[in-house]
């Protein structure tokens, strides 16, 4: 049987499922924001062509320009630099695991164990989705650079929720 070269990308797209950043969705996000950056410069660099004569206009576009490009940069900069080190991998299996990376290690919780989930942000140290069994002892943080929000924590559990059974509630801080 011969493997053609079009079955290896749908084998990484399949090993990326489990994974919460897979390193393609980043790099396509980082694609599109750049793609992104560029369209509104061109559009800057024709409002520049048309406005020539104006010296106001013309420092103008070209600041738009360079603060265009400052904040894509940063961006994805921010991104890479999070991402760093970084993953949360689900294992479908019975029993169904979390695996989380980061640079201090990789820490594995079964999920069954998990009974209760807590959202803080009120360090940056203590930002991030916190996992806890029955008794209240900590299994796991999920920190501030993996999930840096709410927001990202509600579709992170959307997204576990569609790969495995979640049993636990989470509490989020009052608004």
């Amino acid at each position: 049987m011969m493997t053609t070269a079009t079955a290896q990308p749908e084998a990484t797209r399949a090993d990326e499922r489990h994974l919460w950043m897979p390193p393609r969705r980043l790099r396509d996000y980082a694609r599109a924001r750049v793609l992104g950056a560029v369209l509104f410069s061109l559009i800057f660099v024709g409002w520049m062509i048309i406005q020539w004569s104006s010296p106001v206009m013309r420092y103008g576009s070209m600041a738009l320009i360079g603060i265009t490009a400052w904040v894509t940069a940063v961006s994805v900069l921010g991104d890479l630099r999070r991402a760093r080190a970084r993953q949360v991998a689900v294992n479908t299996t019975d029993p169904a695991t979390l695996e989380i990376t980061t640079p201090q290690g990789t820490t594995c919780v079964a999920l069954k164990d998990v009974a209760s989930a807590a959202w803080r942000e009120s360090t940056m140290e203590e930002t991030g989705l916190w996992l806890y069994d029955g008794d209240g002892k900590l299994l796991a943080q999920i920190d501030g650079d993996t999930i840096v929000d709410q927001a990202e924590a509600r579709v992170f559990l959307r997204w576990l929720r569609e790969r495995v059974t979640v049993p636990f509630e989470v509490k989020w801080p009052a608004t």
